[in-house]
């Protein structure tokens, strides 16, 4: 089952731009300090 799975953090995959959107979304929306928080 883990090996269909591709860890995004050895950078060994390639990031998937769908996911890659939807962090940037959590991160621009999330309050310090875990995001950049909402101007």
């Amino acid at each position: 089952a883990f090996e269909t799975n591709c860890d995004p953090l050895t950078g060994k995959y390639p990031c998937d731009p769908v996911y890659e959107q939807l962090f940037t979304r959590i991160v621009n929306h999330a309050p310090a300090p875990i995001g950049l928080g909402e101007d």
